[in-house]
């Protein structure tokens, strides 16, 4: 949620900005109601303006609907950090969506984790973001294919998935190609959010 936006118990939302020891804002009925106040305080006050100094370091394309690009702090892995370590992207997603449902994270449909456009985000369960990934893990340093495993003993390509805790395999191979188109459509028969493997490797009939 944003940082000056608190629920409440009863489940409103409650307005809270300090500045210059005084507390500003005041409860709502609704997250829209408490985000308007919120916007109303920051532009009496620009220098409580967290909004447009937000905004001031999101590169947007002329355009199209291509990536957002935070061009602030980046993390470790990527993503962008403002204001005292929120993530750039969950900020963007609750300033067009609100609150962030408990128990779910916010996945990028783009695979860009400085991309803060609310239409590449989707909250999503920590299973869905996993099936959503890009490439094979750091640790496959035989194919580099996601899935796709050399096995030594046999000599040849092993395809595999893991979904759901549980560990897959749909057999070995000694094509490269063919391991990796088997591992491909594996991942499209367990798992819903593995949006590149359906797009460009549509399971084959």
């Amino acid at each position: 949620m944003n940082s000056n936006i608190y629920m409440l118990p009863s489940g409103s939302y409650r307005v809270k900005v300090v500045c210059d020891g005084k507390s500003y804002g005041h409860a709502h009925r609704t997250y829209g109601e408490a985000m308007q106040e919120l916007e109303s305080i920051q532009s009496s006050h620009p220098q409580k303006n967290r909004y447009a100094r937000f905004w001031e370091k999101v590169h947007k394309p002329e355009s199209g609907n291509g990536c957002w690009e935070y061009t602030g702090t980046l993390n470790a892995f990527g993503y962008g950090e403002f204001c005292r370590h929120i993530l750039a992207h969950r900020y963007s997603y609750e300033l067009a969506y609100g609150p962030i449902p408990h128990g779910l994270v916010i996945d990028h449909i783009c695979h860009n984790p400085a991309c803060v456009n609310p239409k590449h985000l989707r909250a999503i369960t920590i299973q869905g973001n996993e099936e959503n990934r890009k490439g094979a893990q750091r640790n496959n340093h035989t194919s580099h294919i996601r899935g796709v495993t050399w096995d030594k003993k046999n000599r040849k390509w092993r395809a595999r998935a893991k979904h759901d805790g549980k560990n897959y395999s749909t057999g070995r191979f000694d094509s490269l190609h063919d391991a990796e188109q088997a591992a491909i459509n594996l991942r499209n028969k367990l798992m819903t959010f593995n949006d590149l493997d359906r797009i460009a490797h549509p399971t084959t009939k």
